[in-house]
């Protein structure tokens, strides 16, 4: 096996990593990157290193790790720059925050978002709905974003177990799920405004009263950016997934989808049954 083969960023990246004792946070930190980030660099050096070993050795290897099967090579695992830009912000920041991290700044964020559903007086009556409702009591909203958040966060991480059960932590998964639902709060806020609220309450009166009505112009607009949040939501919840199990390609993208429709039928069957049962 030559590791001369290797380019010169994989050969710096082998030798911090034995410098750092193999310390994965260490790494992390020194790179200024999330930890599955540079997990997920690690992993596939180590598919490149067992592209490279002679037939009877990678048979060797293979065996002292217990037929442990390779991962697939991608260019999306290249170690993120130490500066980010707006976009990456924006669209990826789990290349950047992960964890615990990524988790304390998610329930943060879920919490603000219930919040102003609550005061907005919409709901997220499901993984990935956003609907306007007569009345939306605070302890509802929070229950909501919670139900949402660890119902998917359940499914992916037992799926990941699956896909990937050396690399994934639990608590990556539900720290980038977690972050991903922050473009619901951007939603919640569009919701806010009075003529946005006093519009959707006559809409919502309307509908209650069985008479069909055409929603202001307000109300239009808001739906419009709130369906824009939610499909930028989904887009995080991909990055997450495919950060934190490092999953990629169709399969990966199946599995997902697979996941979101479970979980869009499991968060609405719960919150429909804790509504009863608060109710009752």
């Amino acid at each position: 096996m030559k590791l001369s083969r290797l380019g010169s960023e994989d050969q710096q990246f082998a030798i911090a990593f034995i410098l750092y004792s193999g310390s994965l946070k260490r790494m992390a930190k020194l790179y200024g990157v999330s930890y599955p980030t540079v997990r997920n660099r690690l992993d596939d050096l180590i598919a490149r290193l067992e592209t490279m070993i002679e037939p009877h050795e990678n048979e060797m290897a293979g065996n002292a790790q217990g037929g442990a099967p390779m991962l697939d090579k991608t260019a999306n695992n290249a170690m993120a720059p130490r500066e980010m830009t707006i976009a990456q912000w924006l669209f990826n920041p789990f290349v950047r925050i992960a964890g615990g991290q990524a988790l304390a700044v998610g329930l943060a964020v879920i919490f603000a978002s219930a919040l102003a559903a609550s005061v907005a007086g919409v709901h997220f009556d499901g993984l990935l709905d956003f609907h306007l409702g007569p009345s939306v009591p605070l302890q509802v909203a929070v229950m909501e974003g919670l139900v949402n958040w660890s119902v998917i966060t359940v499914l992916l991480w037992l799926v990941s177990l699956l896909a990937a059960p050396r690399t994934v932590r639990f608590v990556d998964i539900a720290g980038t799920q977690a972050l991903a639902r922050w473009p619901l709060l951007l939603a919640a806020l569009a919701c806010i405004p009075p003529e946005v609220r006093q519009g959707n309450e006559k809409l919502v009166a309307e509908i209650l009263a069985g008479r069909f009505a055409m929603p202001p112009a307000a109300t239009v607009i808001a739906g419009l950016f709130a369906l824009a949040c939610v499909i930028w939501m989904v887009s995080l919840m991909w990055k997450a997934f495919s950060v934190s199990c490092n999953q990629r390609g169709g399969r990966a993208a199946a599995i997902f989808v697979a996941a979101l429709l479970a979980g869009e039928a499991a968060t609405k069957w719960l919150l429909s049954l804790m509504i009863t049962l608060r109710s009752s």
